[in-house]
């Protein structure tokens, strides 16, 4: 797919075309995506629609999800029901992703946002590695993998009930994908439902 086609498909995703945010000028200002990158006062936000797919984990074989552990010994469960996904530890590797691939090439600004619902049940003793003892959302916003947000919220850790819970980075200019989703490394079990990743110019 051509830098113009995969341009096309992701504008294509804009809520309404466009969400006017701020000062209240004509619609027609904004009727095409090039103006609205040119604009130079900048007094309106654009949004997207969501760019995750799949949002209710299926389990058919044909997921854009995918599982990345540290290690090759299996040591968390993954399984979904009613479109509830649980990841939970059942060995020694120190952490696992469930994550999937967002295309955003040749979008050169603004932020991503990564959202989600999550409980926890998880357990930071007994020490089980040298990593930083959470669970939650993990965000790569373009670049390496450095870059990537590992459950910079709360909760993270302990014990609660459903919370929508948010996380946000700059998306990093000259990316062809950003990689959204969550990650485990600590004990016990998260639970997710209704993912979105958003990516918005405000």
């Amino acid at each position: 797919m051509g830098r113009r086609s995969r341009m096309s498909a992701f504008w294509g995703a804009i809520i309404s075309i466009t969400q006017v945010l701020g000062c209240a000028n004509s619609s027609q200002e904004m009727a095409g995506s090039e103006s609205a990158w040119s604009r130079a006062d900048r007094d309106q936000c654009v949004t997207s629609g969501n760019l995750l797919q799949d949002t209710n984990f299926p389990t058919d074989g044909n997921s854009k999800w995918a599982a990345s552990l540290h290690g090759g010994t299996p040591s968390f469960s993954v399984t979904v029901e009613q479109g509830v996904l649980k990841l939970e530890r059942t060995g020694p590797e120190p952490w696992m992703t469930y994550q999937q691939w967002a295309d955003i090439e040749g979008i050169e600004r603004g932020k991503l946002i990564l959202s989600a619902e999550l409980k926890g049940d998880l357990q930071a003793e007994p020490r089980l590695h040298a990593f930083k003892h959470v669970a939650g959302l993990w965000l790569q916003p373009g670049g390496p993998v450095r870059s990537a947000l590992v459950a910079e919220h709360e909760p993270n850790d302990g014990v609660w009930d459903w919370q929508t819970i948010s996380m946000e980075a700059d998306l990093v200019p000259g990316s062809k994908t950003a990689v959204a989703g969550f990650i485990h490394q600590t004990g016990g079990t998260l639970w997710v439902r209704n993912p979105s990743l958003i990516w918005t110019d405000c």
